[in-house]
């Protein structure tokens, strides 16, 4: 508690004038720096160490939040306090607010320091997840030719750690409130892929007619285009639909002249060449096994079919002289597998564009299978094979990597044959529709046949 002296001294100057209170305060401050005062206490502070055999080096900022290599511990020595109580300072600071009072309306303690919150950036808020599919909101954007990216066959490479990126893609517009297509804008979904429901209905006619064009396109000319060659055709199949109709001028024209947006809507008809391949590839694979009987162990049988391909010849190929390799390509699996591919049913490739097969021949006018067809057909149960070479099948991807040399062999074959022995090619490529269509017709009149209802004696029964 501070002495009687002190607080009378205090008192005293609560009744002091401005000038006054100045003066008290310049004697105050001079007996605080007078060094005889010898009432201290040690306290622990931390300097930078310096060294006199070396120029100064100062450490950096990230050096110093590492570690405490470059700190000493020293001592320095302050003054303590006089009273616990208030003191001259304090009782100074006070009666100086009370006379600054009047011109401002709070103490130095009261105001608050500028708040800069409102004119930082905001950090982006995590969008919300939600399921999501290829056919979920669609978002219509303009395409030009420098405004799209693809993601293409790499699509799939997302993180489990980040689920909410599955809303987003490169190649998407911002999310937002779904809108309806319009005019001959490209629509893409939530995941940044362009659905042909989504489009507009003059742009879905363009694509359905594109997609006819690259059926067309892989039955009757080539089954496995190369990557770039991809692109060129869905391009070309989409601008040869826009033309066929006076319809479409503005579609035509983007097509023509804008770079992203023919790849943003081919995307569409290449779809079609991976489906082709799909259904090959099943269809393959389930009259592989009972045509060449494979069972569990038949490695050393699909070693011998595999090489040079004998599995175009019909005949046991682990009996000595029992392979006919007079009849190239006339193993009944591969006719099985072809009538099933192109031939089956009224929508079938083969049934509806009948008037595409042609002959080679200059005096038979019997049509014939394509090169594509036989090599897309030998291509798939060669893949089929390759699944079962260890004895046992293992799933092997029917792509362009994996089988588009074996599909070039096949092709390559074929046409040296059609050079050597173009008798013998068009009676091989002929006798392969003829027999097809066969299979085809007679599955169709199946309706048309008595049914084996007439053959049931119910005569028993109510």
């Amino acid at each position: 508690m501070a002495s009687d002296d002190e607080q009378e001294e205090d008192e005293g100057l609560d009744n002091l004038g401005p000038q006054h209170l100045a003066d008290e305060l310049q004697k105050e401050a001079a007996q605080w720096g007078d060094p005889s005062d010898k009432s201290d206490v040690e306290y622990t502070a931390k300097r930078t160490k310096t060294s006199h055999r070396a120029p100064l080096r100062v450490p950096t900022a990230d050096a110093l939040f590492d570690d405490d290599e470059d700190v000493q511990e020293i001592s320095l020595r302050v003054r303590k306090s006089k009273s616990a109580g208030k003191g001259k300072c304090q009782l100074a600071h006070e009666a100086e607010a009370r006379i600054l009072m009047p011109f401002f309306p709070t103490t130095l303690m009261q105001l608050q320091a500028p708040q800069w919150r409102d004119e930082l950036p905001r950090t982006p808020m995590k969008k919300q997840h939600h399921e999501s599919s290829d056919k979920g909101p669609a978002f219509t954007i303009p395409i030009s030719p420098s405004s799209l990216n693809y993601r293409g066959d790499y699509e799939n490479s997302k993180s489990e750690d980040d689920p909410e990126d599955d809303n987003v893609s490169a190649a998407g517009p911002p999310l937002g409130r779904p809108v309806l297509a319009q005019g001959t804008d490209i629509v893409f979904n939530q995941n940044g892929r362009v659905n042909l429901g989504n489009q507009s209905v003059d742009v879905q006619a363009v694509a359905r007619e594109a997609i006819k064009a690259v059926s067309v396109y892989l039955g009757f000319q080539d089954a496995f285009p190369e990557i770039g060659g991809r692109t060129v055709l869905s391009r070309d199949c989409l601008v040869s639909a826009a033309q066929e109709s006076s319809r479409y001028p503005e579609i035509l024209h983007r097509l023509v002249h804008e770079d992203g947006y023919g790849k943003a809507l081919g995307r569409i008809p290449d779809g079609q060449i991976s489906t082709w391949r799909r259904l090959a590839y099943s269809i393959g694979s389930n009259h592989v096994i009972g045509g060449y009987h494979l069972t569990p162990g038949c490695d050393e049988r699909v070693a011998s079919l595999l090489k040079s391909q004998k599995y175009i010849f019909p005949g046991d190929v682990e009996v000595p002289g029992k392979l006919r390799t007079n009849e190239p390509y006339k193993h009944p699996t591969i006719l099985a597998i072809m009538q099933a591919l192109y031939f089956s049913g009224s929508g079938a490739l083969g049934v509806q564009h009948t008037d595409l097969f042609t002959s080679s021949s200059p005096t038979d006018a019997a049509v014939e299978v394509p090169l594509s067809m036989v090599a897309l057909v030998t291509t798939a149960i060669h893949n089929s094979l390759m699944e079962w070479q260890t004895g046992k099948r293992q799933a092997r991807e029917f792509s362009a990597l994996n089988c588009g040399d074996i599909y070039r062999t096949h092709v390559g074959i074929l046409e040296k044959l059609k050079a050597s022995k173009p008798g013998f090619f068009h009676a091989l490529m002929s006798g392969l529709y003829r027999d097809a269509r066969a299979a085809t017709a007679s599955e169709l009149q199946i309706d048309s046949e008595d049914s084996a209802f007439t053959l049931m004696d119910l005569s028993e029964f109510q």
